[in-house]
């Protein structure tokens, strides 16, 4: 049986790159048919594929825990609704997209394409 996906089940991630503890925990989703077509054309060319992770990370990244600013402070999730293509989303602002690492958007924008590909129950595991 086919059931549909559930964009804003978020299953919880740690980077291989996290050597601290408490762990900072990335809630990330799946991303609906229209956000991957629409971030498909950007990963797939060469010369925008950093600008495509952080577009798969503005959509995937559903929240996150014990993510701290350059002084220890909690960093606080925000999103923003944007309409894309007739659809209305709420993405990461800029502001949070600005201050996580590249290679931490490179790794979470991986993994958030790889549960997409997934099943939701494999998801909820």
């Amino acid at each position: 049986m086919i059931t549909g996906i559930d964009t804003g089940l978020a299953q919880d991630y740690i980077s291989k790159f996290d050597n601290s503890e408490p762990k900072t925990i990335w809630k990330l989703g799946v991303l609906s048919a229209h956000a991957f077509a629409y971030v498909g054309s950007k990963i797939s060319d060469p010369t925008k594929s950093l600008e495509g992770m952080i577009e798969v990370v503005r959509f995937g990244l559903l929240g996150f825990e014990n993510f701290k600013d350059k002084d220890g402070n909690d960093i606080k999730f925000k999103t923003q609704d944007k309409d894309i293509s007739s659809h209305a989303y709420k993405l990461v602002t800029d502001n949070i997209i600005g201050i996580i690492p590249v290679d931490i958007i490179i790794e979470l924008g991986g993994r958030i394409l790889e549960i997409t590909q997934l099943k939701e129950q494999a998801i909820k595991n």
